[in-house]
């Protein structure tokens, strides 16, 4: 459990004049015993001025901090909108808005209105598809058995691919005979990091599972779906660029859950999505492009 969230809730409480911290950016988002204390925060109007370090290395060279780091000021006579300064990889971008303008704190000042392009268009997400974690209720550590057997199905886990009986599925039954698309809980860069020209690669293992597959706790699952192409279609939405770089504006750890695609948009899935496709149905421009290329890596 963090225990910094406290310094700052002590040290407010003291009444200063000014208050000026350096932590984990990790608290907007939220997460474990940090929800109270992101509401609060996002919901103080004394808060001036953040600047947000993605990359902790460029605050601290050495240091690996999942979610990078950020530092604020606290100002007692202070009465509105916040000054956000994002720096990433040398570049520093600005903008004043309000910390509480979505439930989730967007840290990229670019991401802003191309969020609002989208949800003018589409106010959905996919969040709905995203099953709970653990369906199956294996953890992380089975493994199951090297050689099939009769009525045997498919484990998959970090470990590769191994066999159980049918029987031993004692939870998400339902979800055999369906078409799924299995992803890695933890996202693809070391401690939440960029690579060296500040891009993030955002998912790393992904895999369709067909009937008679499921997986451990080591991954999150999508779906269900009817059929192949419906699953082969959301697995090519969820790794284009768009997707996510929509995605990383909820991150701010290496894990992944459910409420971290409330930005992804939910689509039709009986069609197929590219990058060219969906620039052009949410009207983004040259610009709104390169905004998206700057920070998301090809998927290969």
């Amino acid at each position: 459990m963090p225990i910094y969230n406290k310094f700052v809730e002590q040290a407010k409480k003291l009444n200063p004049r000014y208050l000026t911290m350096i932590i984990p950016s990790r608290w907007f988002a939220g997460g474990k015993g940090l929800d109270g204390f992101r509401e609060s925060m996002l919901n103080d109007k004394r808060i001036k001025y953040i600047n947000d370090y993605i990359n902790a290395k460029e605050c601290f060279p050495g240091i690996s901090l999942g979610g990078g780091v950020c530092y604020f000021l606290w100002d007692k006579d202070h009465n509105g909108d916040c000054t956000i300064v994002n720096t990433n990889n040398g570049i520093k971008t600005s903008s004043v808005r309000s910390l509480s303008e979505f439930d989730v704190f967007i840290r990229n000042n670019d991401a802003i209105e191309l969020i609002k392009k989208i949800k003018k268009i589409n106010n959905t997400n996919i969040s709905d598809l995203i099953l709970s974690r653990n369906p199956f209720g294996f953890p992380s550590s089975a493994r199951g058995e090297n050689d099939p057997s009769k009525g045997s199905i498919k484990l998959h886990s970090s470990g590769g691919i191994g066999y159980i009986p049918v029987k031993a599925v004692t939870q998400g039954a339902k979800l055999l005979t369906k078409y799924k698309v299995m992803f890695s809980k933890v996202t693809s860069e070391h401690a939440g990091e960029p690579d060296k020209s500040g891009k993030f690669r955002v998912l790393s293992t992904t895999k369709i599972l067909e009937p008679n597959n499921i997986c451990t706790d080591s991954y999150l699952i999508a779906g269900p779906f009817n059929n192949s192409n419906q699953a082969t279609n959301f697995l090519d939405y969820l790794t284009t660029k768009f997707a996510r770089f929509l995605l990383l504006q909820a991150v701010t750890s290496i894990n992944l859950s459910k409420d971290k695609f409330i930005f992804v948009p939910k689509l039709d899935f009986d069609q197929n999505w590219t990058d060219k496709k969906l620039f052009s149905l949410f009207n983004f421009s040259t610009k709104d492009i390169e905004i998206v290329e700057s920070l998301i890596k090809e998927y290969e």
